[in-house]
């Protein structure tokens, strides 16, 4: 049986892998494979199996701090404090889902975000019914 050059090479770089040496011959400084990186990368990246919890925080908690300081700061200066209604639902939604979800962070965030929500609702308030009372 003869064996071409190129198929002698495969076969030789095939044993050379299995045994975990570089083409040098040298133990575990073996090159990355670009096609097993990119698919551990992607494995890196795919979502989480079930019954796994998924890591970081929600954005709807992340959404109602930020919301909750807009609304805030809204409310202080003017009749924005409507507002605050989007933070105080976001909040609450990301309160319901973190429920479900023990080990996910974002706690803090979605209490301030009701927290902030509530108090722009009040300055806001508070403004309309001294606005009205000046006038």
């Amino acid at each position: 049986m003869t064996v071409s050059r190129s198929q002698a090479d495969v076969q030789g770089r095939q044993r050379i892998e299995d045994m975990g040496l570089d083409a040098a011959g040298v133990a575990g400084s073996r090159a990355p494979d670009p096609v097993s990186e990119g698919t551990e990368r992607a494995a890196a990246q795919a979502p989480p199996a079930e019954g796994v919890a998924p890591r970081g925080r929600p954005a709807k908690a992340t959404a109602a701090f930020v919301g909750g300081i807009v609304a805030l700061v809204a409310g202080v200066i003017g009749a924005f404090g409507l507002l605050g209604i989007v933070p105080v639902v976001l909040g609450l939604l990301a309160r319901r889902e973190l429920a479900r979800e023990p080990a996910r962070d974002g706690r803090r965030q979605a209490k301030l975000g009701i927290v902030f929500g509530a108090v722009a609702i009040a300055a806001g308030a508070a403004w309309t019914v001294v606005t009205i009372v000046t006038a």
